[in-house]
C-alpha cells in the first residue's frame, strides 16, 4: 500500500492491513501458530507479541510527547541501530505468555491505535516537525509504522512460512509414494 495522504487512507490502512492478518492468523491451526520459523526462531504468536510490544511501547512514547516531554526511542538504552537487541528483547519477554494472552492484548493494542488515529485531526497527523521524538517522519507515519505496515510485515512473513511448509508437507507426500509407483 503507498504512504497515507490523508486520514481516511491511514484509517482504511490499518483496517484493511488489521483485517488481512487476523485472516492469515485465523487460517492457522491451533498447534501450528506456536511453531517457530516463521520469523527466524518465531512462531506466529511471537510475531503477534512483536506487533503488541511495539504498540505498546509507541503509545508510551505518544503519551510522553503529549506531556511535552522528549521520549528516547526505540527504548532508553539502545538506538535504532540497535533495534535486533530490542526485538530480541521483546521475544524473550513474550515467548512463554500463551496464544490467548498475547491475541487478547493484540485486539486491546490495535483499539487504542485505531482510536488514537481516529482522534488526532488530520492536519496534525501529516504535520511534519511537531516534535522532536517524531525526528522527521510526521505522526501519521509513525502510526502507520505501528499498524498497517507493521500488520502487512507480518502477514507476510506468516503466510509465506505456512505456504512453504504446504509445500514441504507436500513434497513429503509425493516422496512416500515414489516408492509404490516404481514397483
Amino acid at each position: 500500500m503507498p504512504i497515507a495522504k490523508t486520514k481516511k487512507e491511514l484509517l482504511d490502512a490499518i483496517e484493511t492491513e488489521y483485517c488481512l492478518l487476523k485472516k492469515c492468523i485465523e487460517g492457522l491451526g491451533v498447534e501450528e501458530r506456536e511453531l517457530p520459523g516463521v520469523c527466524h526462531e518465531w512462531s506466529a504468536k511471537d510475531v503477534l507479541a512483536h506487533l503488541v510490544e511495539w504498540k505498546k511501547m509507541f503509545l508510551g512514547w505518544y503519551e510522553e510527547g503529549s506531556r511535552g516531554g522528549n521520549p528516547r526511542t526505540p527504548a532508553e538504552d539502545l538506538k535504532w541501530t540497535e533495534t535486533p537487541a530490542l526485538n530480541d528483547r521483546i521475544y524473550r519477554k513474550w515467548k512463554n505468555e500463551r496464544y490467548e494472552v498475547i491475541l487478547a492484548e493484540f485486539e486491546s493494542e490495535y483499539a487504542k491505535m485505531l482510536a488514537l488515529a481516529r482522534a488526532i485531526p488530520e492536519e496534525t497527523l501529516f504535520q511534519k516537525g511537531l516534535a522532536p521524538w517524531l525526528r522527521v517522519w510526521p505522526l501519521s507515519r509513525w502510526i502507520a509504522a505501528q499498524t498497517s505496515s507493521h500488520y502487512r510485515w507480518a502477514r507476510t512473513r506468516i503466510r509465506r512460512w505456512a505456504n512453504l511448509r504446504s509445500l514441504q508437507s507436500l513434497s513429503r507426500s509425493e516422496t512416500q509414494l515414489l516408492p509404490l509407483v516404481h514397483r
